[in-house]
């Protein structure tokens, strides 16, 4: 009895319906929200008119996309609803050709039909393996470089990303890189620290840090003499045994420095 082929039997139906043509064979990978006919000969689809509610992207580039044309919309799921949303049929550079939605164009989330991934991690000789580290502390750390640097409706993105502060193209792309450089973080006491607040995070800018050791890096701290150390206010308190809202409010009505650190009793007497 011959061997029953399904995927001959499908190109041979799709043939005959006028779906395939024989002239242009393409490969369509798989992605996010998007559909995945692999070894097809396939034609394009039937483009739609765009509806006015849609912005037409036909003929613009994304990444390694061109989107060719309007397909339709697609339901999508928005928690408890379902909502509708456009879909584009995008011919990458590969020579592929794939189903992206609209959203995912503009927002960056698919670039190529897949072949950019694939050959990136190629380049980086990460091909068919993963770091095994997601959810580590070290990895949240990671995550949260990004969503600081370069997500801007994150709600710390005015105090990095917005000041000019970047993440290096070496770490941004890979977290294996990111931990190749900084190596395992020591315990929960340490997170990271830029050495210089106004540099980006990169190799020669970032170390694991103590919430301490971070404080005397604040760019509000203020710096005084304590038996001649230059120190932050909070470690002279600690050293002197003066808290360090006395040292400050002496240094705020001019004190001068001999005075900054007397006990409050004899403190009344000198003044």
């Amino acid at each position: 009895m011959p061997r029953y082929d399904l995927a001959k039997t499908c190109r041979d139906s799709a043939e005959m319906l006028g779906f395939m043509r024989p002239d242009k064979v393409v490969e369509h990978r798989a992605g996010p929200d998007q559909k995945r006919i692999r070894g097809a000969i396939m034609a394009d689809p039937a483009f739609q008119p765009i509806p006015r509610s849609v912005k037409d992207h036909t003929g613009s580039v994304f990444g390694r996309l061109t989107v060719a044309g309007f397909i339709g919309t697609r339901p999508v799921s928005a928690g408890a609803k379902v909502k509708n949303v456009a879909a584009f049929w995008c011919r990458c550079e590969c020579g592929s050709a794939i189903e992206v939605l609209g959203r995912n164009l503009t927002q960056g989330i698919v670039r190529s039909c897949g072949c950019l991934k694939a050959e990136t991690q190629k380049l980086n000789g990460r091909a068919s393996r993963t770091h095994g580290m997601t959810n580590s502390r070290e990895h949240r750390t990671w995550l949260g470089i990004i969503e600081r640097c370069c997500n801007v409706n994150g709600k710390n993105y005015k105090r990095y990303g917005a000041r000019g502060i970047k993440m290096c193209e070496r770490w941004r792309i890979s977290f294996e890189a990111f931990y190749e450089d900084m190596g395992p973080r020591p315990s929960g006491k340490y997170s990271i620290e830029r050495i210089n607040n106004d540099g980006d995070y990169e190799p020669a800018n970032c170390r694991w840090a103590t919430d301490q050791e971070q404080n005397r890096n604040k760019r509000s701290n203020n710096y005084i003499h304590y038996k001649d150390e230059l120190m932050t206010v909070s470690e002279a308190s600690r050293l002197s045994g003066v808290p360090a809202s006395t040292i400050g409010g002496r240094i705020k009505r001019g004190c001068p420095q001999e005075k900054l650190f007397i006990p409050y009793p004899a403190f009344r007497h000198e003044v």
